[in-house]
């Protein structure tokens, strides 16, 4: 929606500038064609007119120059403060990342458990990364919107395959009086653990690369 409202805006701006431009030369096809309703001296027509051209010209280009000095001022002034307002956040978002970093040092045991299917070892470990889940969403809200984003996605995959464990082990104590049931639920939410899985290690890589971008954006 917000390249469509810039589309719209730079094909208009385009389309009254040439409307501007062209406008005079129309006009003076117009006076200079011989007309039984309007006479004028072509001397005096042409006096009149070259000097209408000169201000009319004149303003057109003199307005869009003044214009784009401003714009290009405003944009300088604009970037010139997110700069010093990065640097001046920069040493607060960077602590952050470390903290997270802190708390989400067992991903690469994550990753191997899962290559090696060890359930009980993945379940004690999303377990406690669970429980961590809301000091590491706090330290994520003070680094960036993306940042953020990014770490809330990996959060929750890996509270999904918690929150699976508990389902399983919780059915798995029930009685069951029919054994092909019990095989078909556990064929369901193995087909359910696989797509956790892969969410898991599609996240894991993104909040990788978000933690690179911040740590090697160093300000200069």
């Amino acid at each position: 929606m917000k390249a469509i409202k810039t589309g719209n805006i730079i094909f208009l701006s385009i389309f009254f500038l040439i409307l501007l431009i062209i406008t005079p030369f129309l006009v003076n096809k117009l006076m200079i064609t011989p007309s039984t309703y309007f006479v004028m001296d072509k001397v005096e027509l042409n006096n009149h007119w070259v000097g209408f051209f000169s201000s009319y010209l004149g303003g057109i280009f003199g307005g869009i120059i003044s214009g784009a000095l401003t714009l290009g001022g405003v944009y300088l002034t604009i970037k010139a403060q997110e700069k010093k307002d990065y640097i001046n956040t920069y040493s607060s978002k960077i602590l952050n990342v470390h903290k997270i970093k802190k708390e989400l040092n067992t991903l690469p045991i994550l990753e191997n458990f899962i290559e090696k299917e060890s359930f009980l070892a993945l379940q004690n470990l999303t377990n406690n990364i669970n429980n961590k889940s809301p000091y590491i969403l706090e330290y994520a809200a003070q680094v960036d919107t993306k940042f953020y984003l990014t770490v809330r996605e990996l959060v929750l995959s890996i509270e999904k395959m918690n929150t699976f464990f508990l389902i399983m082990n919780e059915y798995v104590k029930q009685p069951k009086s029919n054994p092909y049931l019990v095989e078909e639920y556990v064929y369901k939410n193995f087909t359910n653990y696989e797509s956790i899985t892969k969410s898991i290690k599609i996240n894991i890589m993104l909040y990788k690369e978000e933690e690179n971008r911040i740590e090697s954006n160093i300000p200069k």
